[in-house]
């Protein structure tokens, strides 16, 4: 009964909005690294990988991230290693799309293009939900066509 309540667990927060996270790494030689996303585990003083020449690096924090946007930067998850902690904060205005290909994007809404063209409106907010409203249409569409019309096509055969 534990196994299966765990794994009931684990598939509801699969589906579960998550927090998305902000991390901002510092670099030795200076400057910073940020990724976006999600976080899905964190450890300290892990132990570090060992260097070309086998010798062990201490301990350094890990953390697992998922990244998402497969499409413009595989793959989706990233194991970051850090001598010091990283600066983790929660932006108010992340976007998170559930894509039907390529899994979840994460990102800031600026704005909308088409035919490589930026669309301006009074309210870009409220254009992109009408955008959203319109690929649904057209997804229903495109299945009525590929369940009914091409199985009455078949059939006829």
């Amino acid at each position: 009964t534990l196994l299966i309540g765990l794994l009931a667990w684990q598939g509801v927060r699969a589906f579960w909005p998550q927090r998305v996270d902000l991390y901002t790494f510092s670099q030795p030689e200076g400057g910073e690294t940020r990724l976006l996303g999600e976080t899905l585990e964190h450890q300290r003083r892990f132990p570090a990988p060992a260097d070309g020449q086998g010798n062990s690096g201490g301990q350094v924090n890990r953390y697992l991230i998922k990244t998402g946007n497969r499409d413009w930067d595989a793959p989706d998850f990233r194991v970051v290693y850090s001598r010091t902690a990283a600066q983790v904060g929660q932006p108010a205005d992340i976007m998170v799309l559930q894509r039907r290909s390529h899994g979840q994007a994460y990102g800031w809404f600026v704005g909308l293009r088409e035919d490589n063209e930026e669309l301006t409106a009074q309210d870009p907010d409220a254009l992109l939900h009408q955008r959203l409203g319109q690929v649904q249409m057209l997804v229903r569409q495109a299945n009525q066509i590929r369940r009914v019309d091409m199985a009455r096509l078949n059939s006829q055969r």
